[in-house]
Parts: C-alpha cells; structure tokens; sequence
C-alpha cells in the first residue's frame, strides 16, 4: 500500500471496497469509520477516558495530487460506539481520520493515522486503532552508493528488495521491531511502538531481507511519545553497497 504524510497525519491510499455500489456520479457516497482505542502494552482494547466523550470522523477531499480541497468533512458520534457513518458524501477521494476529543471538541485526547479513500463508485470502509500508550516512527530516506556517495534510484539497485527499520528498545534491548517499506516509496512509517526510547536501524535489503548496506544508519535515543503520536525522524541517507 502506497503511503504518505499530509502534515502530521501518515496516510495509507485505501484500494479495498466495502458496502454499496455507487450506480451513478450524481449519488451520495457513505464511508463508515470504524476505531478502536488499545493499550499498546498488553493487546487490550479500553474504553474512552471519562472526558475523552467524542469520536470526530474527518473526511477531507483531495485533488490528483492528493493536495486538500477547501474544508473536511466532519461528523461526530459518541467514542464508545467505536463505529460511525458519515453523512452523504459527493463521490470524491478523502483523506480520512478520526479524532477523540472533549464534548465541543475543546480538548484533543489523540488523533488516528489517516487513509485515503476512494468514494467515487464504492461506499468504503476506513478502520482504525489508536494506541493509548505507543506512537510510530515516520522517516524518509535517500539511497546512496557507499563507494562514492553518488545519489541511487531504486531502479538502479538490481537486488533491491526494500527499506528495512529495527526499532530496539533502549530500556530492553531484548525487545525490538522490525519494519519493511517498499524502496519507491521513499517514506514508511513503522508499526505502532510502546512509548519509550528507542535505537533505530536504517538499511538497504535484498528480495531475501539480507542488508546490502555496509552498516545501518543508526538513530538513537528516538523518543516515541503517547496518544497515538507520530515521531517523525526526518530524512535518511541509506548506503548501498
């Protein structure tokens, strides 16, 4: 799946269909959202804090570019009911989230990561979980040949197989993640993280998840924060061998 970031929101282009067929451009769309708020640290999925009362599904139109188009959409449902319809929508692509927040919205308690979602013949289905106590690492990267540091496509890299991150926990280096992007991406966001610090390992893989990297590009003390929040790393330069 192709992703990328509009401002904080990493968003993943959404291609699967659910629900009603749209016969005609001139009908409403619907996009049903569904969330969920866990507890990174034991699997479980909890209940809204007391003040935390409104689920806020954001449907924001985009252009070709996947650029906004003049405001979102904004629909709001009780946060315990954990699944809410939009009201009729024009057949568009949206990016969608969903935020959690005070009654009146005066408070944020966290906000999901986004999707874009294709309406314009398909009703859709946009689901969510919102990690209590993790985030993510959001990073992008350039390639380079570790002879000359000359810039490299991923076309020009016959063996190239993808990106790969390891995120080892500082506190407990016996606990790690390991994510895998696609090179032409050239951004990933990794899987959600419990909050913490952490070293994280940047290389260049094979089709068989080896390192064609003469050694990872190493961040360390990366803090991943609370609610939900996208650490975002920045550029990365990647050496290839």
């Amino acid at each position: 799946m192709k992703k990328l970031v509009l401002g904080s929101l990493m968003a993943v282009v959404v291609s699967q269909a659910a629900g009603c067929i749209i016969s005609s451009g001139d009908e409403d769309a619907v996009i049903t959202a569904n969330w969920s708020l866990k507890q990174q640290a034991t699997g479980q999925t909890i209940s809204c804090p007391p003040s935390t009362t409104t689920a806020a599904i954001y449907a924001q139109a985009v252009d070709l570019d996947f650029r906004p188009i003049g405001s979102p959409f904004i629909d709001l449902f009780d946060c315990n009911d954990n699944t809410g319809r939009t009201a009729p929508l024009p057949p568009d692509v949206y990016q969608v989230w969903v935020q959690l927040e005070s009654e009146g919205g005066g408070t944020k308690y966290a906000t999901s990561l986004s999707a874009f979602v294709d309406v314009i013949d398909q009703d859709k289905t946009f689901t969510t979980t919102i990690l209590n106590d993790g985030g993510y690492f959001q990073f992008d990267w350039d390639l380079v040949d570790a002879g000359n540091n000359a810039p490299l496509t991923c076309a020009q890299i016959a063996e190239i197989g993808g990106v790969g991150a390891v995120s080892t926990s500082v506190a407990n280096n016996t606990m790690f993640f390991d994510d895998k992007f696609d090179c032409e991406d050239g951004t990933g966001i990794t899987a959600g993280l419990l909050q913490g610090a952490y070293t994280v390992a940047i290389d260049a893989l094979d089709r068989s998840d080896r390192s064609i990297s003469p050694a990872p590009t190493t961040l360390t003390n990366r803090i991943i924060g609370d609610r939900n929040q996208v650490t975002d790393l920045g550029t990365v330069v990647v050496r290839v061998n």
